[in-house]
């Protein structure tokens, strides 16, 4: 009896720790799986059969059709199994010049810069930025200004 509670319990704690399957991004229907002729279809035609693209090229004509998918398991990073990029380029005309498909060993890791630009001009520490703000007086609030008052244009004094 206690071999089969101890068998039971490591079955639950092993399909407890099964990976997460997550799909990103753009899906793939069967009308959408039919090859894209190269001067033959237009923007409407591609629009029409795969829908609107996950993103655009700002300086090119082009469309991408982008989708992932992950495994996460329990705390550890997220590790990406498949990905299709689907990169679809209009000539002029909007008709289709070509067509490229790019998939998760086309991929390069992009290494951020921790590097931060300096900026010019007086270094408050925390006590000076706290306290320099209380002690601020606001010109509205100095007395014998007869400018800032909200019946006055601020021009010269009618009296």
């Amino acid at each position: 009896m206690r071999a089969v509670l101890i068998l039971v319990g490591l079955g639950l704690a092993a399909t407890a720790c099964a990976p997460v399957v997550r799909t990103h991004g753009y899906v793939a229907t069967d009308e959408a799986l039919q090859p894209i002729e190269a001067n033959v279809d237009t923007k409407e035609t591609i629009e029409g059969r795969m829908g609107t693209p996950s993103t655009t090229s700002v300086f090119e004509n082009t469309w991408y059709y982008i989708s992932s998918t992950r495994e996460e398991f329990a705390y550890f990073k997220p590790l990406v199994t498949q990905r299709r990029i689907t990169a679809i380029h209009f000539n002029d005309d909007d008709i289709v010049s070509e067509v490229e498909e790019y998939d998760v060993t086309d991929g390069n890791e992009v290494r951020l810069v921790g590097r931060q630009t300096p900026t010019r001009g007086r270094q408050l520490s925390l006590l000076e930025q706290i306290f320099g703000s209380v002690s601020a007086v606001g010109t509205n609030q100095i007395p014998g200004r007869t400018d800032q008052l909200p019946d006055s244009a601020g021009g010269p004094d009618p009296y």
